[in-house]
Parts: C-alpha cells; structure tokens; sequence
C-alpha cells in the first residue's frame, strides 16, 4: 500500500480545520495517561471516559472498540495482575487485559483484593463507556486526541490514523469526527512544529513535549501541550456552569498564570488545588 502524503500548514495557520472548528465534545483515546489531565488542565476535557487512564491495544484496535460496545474491556476471567504502580499516592496494581491487551494502570489498589475492587472498576467503566456513546451522540462535531507517551520510538503510521478515524466516524453517522495524533520529537519545538493532514479530519502534529525526568520516561511537559491545546476550542453545548467556569479559567492566559503558578509562602500551590477541586468534583466522581 503507497504511504498517504500529508497537507502540511504551520502552527499560526488561520486557514487550519483543526484550529477553526469549534468541537462540542473533545476525549482521550490514548494513549499516554497524560493525554486527559492536559485537556483537562486547558478546560477541554470535564467528564472521565474509558480510555483516560489505560494504555494499549494500539489505535485502530482502541477504535474497533465502538463498534462491539466495548464488549472485551473488562472482563473478569481475562484479568490479569502484571505489576504494581507505586508513582501513585495510593499505589496500584496493574491488570492487564489478556484479550485485548488492554493494560489498566490506575483502577485496582494494592491494598484491595481484586474480588472486592473488580465491580466498583467495573462500574466505574461502564458508567464511562456509556457517557462516551452518549455525549458522542448528542454532539455535532467531536475530536479524539491520541497522545503518543514521550518515550514511544514507534509512530502511528498515516494509513492507522486515518484507518481509526474512519472506524469511529462510521459508527457515528451525521457527527463531524476528528482525530488529532500528536507524538514526541525532541529536536522540534512546537512553535516549528507543522501540522500534517492525511486526510479530511486527520491531524498529525509532532515536536518536544518530554520533560526528560529519567526515573519517569513517559513524563510530559505540561506547559507546552497546554500552548497547543489552548488554540483548540471547544463549544458550551455540554458544560455545566461548573465546567465553563473552569474552562474560562484555563484558557484565558493571565488567569491560568495566576492559578497554576501563584505559590504560597508555605510553597503549596493552594490556589490550584481548590480550582483542581471545585471544577473537577463530578469527574472525582465519575
């Protein structure tokens, strides 16, 4: 099969789709973690969904998901414990699904026996799929935002890209669906960076956002995906006020300076801590 060319515009494009559409609802599909909690920290994410905190299958296979109801996600028998994550306050063991391969990082405690955490999890991810369908339903434009972890060699290739658009957006008729790549380079900076188009609705954009901390490889740099996705807007036709008002905050620029940066004397970032709770209470929830 011939690689698809791209249409390249730089990142000040006025003429570029990805900047002038206006999204009613905006996810993660992956697949760093930190892909939801930097849309969230830019007030384009407010609600949990399935793919927020789980790593692998690959792209095309995460977009297979919406056409079987997200059947094999998690089921019990094939649950398998392969590790602990101690980086958390509270530290986890991992599961790794055996059939999908779905590695799930953030949902079962150490301290927990799975008989006993598996049903809450459960739940907790139907409850999440369900709100995906639905919000994606009620929307009439959406992007997916696939997060590449800074330490990920291997790109998505342009043929998987537009492959997984076109899985979602068929099993959606009649909703606008965009899919936004974004993946490390670390000798391109984001004000360099070009965003590729492979095809109608398909964007790819690759520059440094590797916050190079050693003990922890797949770290991002927070502050430079806040700088693209402030220029991704993001429509009120699914906000609470709660949610527009934490969405005013983070994108407006000296407001999100003096939230995320405003320190103490004690040196506790106190002030994000009570914008992270008040705005964030029905996500804690979910």
């Amino acid at each position: 099969m011939n690689a698809i060319p791209p249409v390249r515009s730089t990142m000040t494009s006025s003429s570029n789709p990805l900047f002038q559409e206006k999204y009613d609802f905006i996810f993660s599909i992956g697949e760093a973690c930190s892909c939801s909690s930097t849309l969230r920290n830019a007030g384009l994410q407010h609600r949990s969904m399935p793919f927020d905190w789980v790593a692998r299958p690959s792209l095309v296979e995460r977009a297979k998901l919406f056409h079987d109801n997200f059947q094999n996600w998690l089921p019990k028998e094939a649950m398998e414990c392969v590790g602990k994550q101690l980086i958390e306050k509270k530290p986890k063991l991992i599961y790794r699904n055996t059939i999908t391969g779905t590695v799930f990082n953030h949902d079962f405690p150490l301290d927990v026996p799975f008989e006993e955490a598996y049903p809450i999890v459960k739940a907790r991810h139907d409850r999440r799929i369900a709100r995906l369908y639905e919000t994606i339903r009620s929307s009439r434009s959406v992007l997916m935002v696939n997060l590449a972890p800074p330490n990920e060699t291997k790109d998505q290739s342009n043929e998987d890209l537009v492959a997984a658009q076109k899985i979602v957006s068929d099993y959606f008729p009649g909703v606008k669906i965009h899919l936004l790549h974004v993946f490390n380079k670390d000798d391109i900076a984001l004000e360099d960076a070009e965003v590729e188009t492979p095809a109608p609705g398909v964007f790819t954009l690759k520059f440094c956002y590797n916050a190079f901390n050693p003990e922890v490889p797949h770290l991002v740099n927070d502050d430079i995906l806040y700088r693209l996705f402030h220029k991704i807007r993001l429509s009120s036709r699914h906000l609470t006020f709660i949610d527009s008002l934490n969405k005013w905050s983070a994108q407006h620029p000296i407001l999100n300076f003096f939230f995320r940066s405003r320190i103490t004397r004690n040196g506790m970032q106190t002030i994000e801590v009570l914008r992270i709770r008040i705005c964030r209470i029905k996500a804690k929830k979910s």
